[in-house]
């Protein structure tokens, strides 16, 4: 049963604006001194904000992402979205999230600490592992995202390289950095990053002009995620990230704000992408966001192809 209290969620939202207002975590999240070891001299992954390196805590293998600071200096904005996404990790429970274990400040100076998610992402996972069920993986982040959007939290930076692959072949969602709490028909925090380099190729019409879609401005929604969601799959099925041979992001935009999507792959269909599944990609990417679905219905219409793919 999800949280789906309306005093738990004021109330954790709350604490994420405290402590990312005054930059402090509670000390609960703080890991005792010496407990947690690093296992290498370099990261062995780098994202566009953070590099992860790998360590151990009490003998178990760990995932350490640690903020990348420029001049050695702890700015207001990095101390900011770190506290953020301290707070959401360490109170979100689902087996298709990925789990905070707590925060450190003695090997570097801000650093989560999160499960080893051994298999990678879910990009690297599907190049090492070409004949996996890609329609599990989609399952997967469905009821991730399912979690989060009944608990009124919006992901705000879904993209294949933020999903990672756990011991048991379960996709998990991750860098919740630009999460966001919906309730009472508003944004408690309002993504100013979302078109950030990077994510421009996941990013729904409406966050890139807000005015056209009758917005008054840009901000996280769940609408949006389902248009990221929906180039995820895209991803999913053909091994690349959406509009590869756009290398700027001004002609993406361009592109998106045009109407143009990606097509579809025809070699995909031996993977699973039927009739149905590209029917939800298409509903999902839609550029009306009030005639994109909720990720209930997308839940469903995934079971129903796992289903169809079943009986043949």
């Amino acid at each position: 049963m999800y949280r789906r209290d309306k005093l738990w969620r004021q109330s954790l939202d709350l604490l994420r604006t405290l402590c990312a207002r005054n930059g402090i975590c509670p000390s609960s999240f703080t890991l005792p001194e010496q407990s947690l070891q690093k296992l290498s001299d370099r990261p062995i992954a780098s994202g566009g904000f953070a590099d992860v390196w790998k360590g151990t805590y009490h003998d178990n293998d760990v995932a350490i992402k640690v903020w990348r600071l420029h001049g050695r200096d702890i700015t207001s904005s990095v101390l900011k979205n770190f506290c953020k996404e301290a707070v959401v990790l360490k109170y979100l429970k689902h087996p298709n999230i990925t789990s905070l274990i707590g925060i450190e400040t003695t090997i570097f100076p801000l650093c989560l600490v999160c499960e080893w998610m051994p298999l990678g992402t879910l990009v690297s996972y599907l190049v090492q592992h070409p004949n996996t069920n890609r329609l599990d993986l989609l399952v997967d982040i469905t009821a991730g995202l399912t979690y989060l959007h009944a608990m009124d939290i919006v992901h705000g930076d879904l993209k294949g390289v933020n999903i990672l692959v756990n011991q048991r072949r379960k996709a998990c969602l991750s860098d919740f950095g630009l999460a966001a709490f919906r309730y009472e028909n508003r944004t408690a925090h309002i993504s100013t990053m979302s078109l950030a380099a990077g994510t421009m190729r996941w990013t729904a019409p409406e966050i890139m002009d807000p005015e056209t879609f009758g917005l008054e401005r840009a901000r996280s929604s769940k609408q949006a995620d389902i248009y990221a969601f929906s180039m995820v799959m895209w991803e999913v099925f053909t091994g690349q990230i959406p509009f590869a041979d756009l290398p700027r992001d001004a002609t993406i935009m361009h592109k998106v704000l045009q109407g143009c999507r990606p097509k579809r792959p025809s070699e995909a269909a031996g993977l699973g992408l039927s009739d149905t599944v590209w029917d939800i990609m298409q509903r999902g990417w839609h550029a009306d966001h009030r005639e994109r679905p909720a990720i209930t219905r997308v839940q469903e219409q995934l079971d129903d192809a796992m289903d169809e793919a079943g009986d043949l």
